[in-house]
């Protein structure tokens, strides 16, 4: 458990060199608020080097305007897909693990 005090877990936190000292290279994004701290988080994390999946279906904000604007903000920054393609995914490249 990573405690932040910004809307970004990297500047607060010690999660970027955790997650380098593990080798982690691809990161998937989900919570609240959208167009908060998941945004920031995103960012972060693509301007770090980290390869950004966001699941769409799984953040949420206090509009749905706000939800959709952000979405569309971070279409140059990450992957996009809901729940259920994420899941079909990660199921074709390793059906044993899921």
């Amino acid at each position: 458990v990573f405690s932040k005090t910004c809307s970004s877990p990297f500047p607060s936190t010690s999660l970027d060199f955790t997650l380098r000292s593990l080798g982690v290279k691809h990161l998937v994004v989900c919570g609240g608020l959208t167009d908060q701290c998941v945004e920031s988080t995103v960012r972060e994390a693509c301007d770090l080097g980290y390869l950004v999946t966001l699941v769409t279906d799984a953040c949420i904000t206090y509009s749905r305007h706000r939800h959709t604007s952000s979405i569309a903000n971070m279409k140059g920054y990450c992957r996009q897909r809901s729940t259920a393609m994420l899941l079909e995914e990660m199921s074709s490249q390793c059906p044993e693990k899921l």
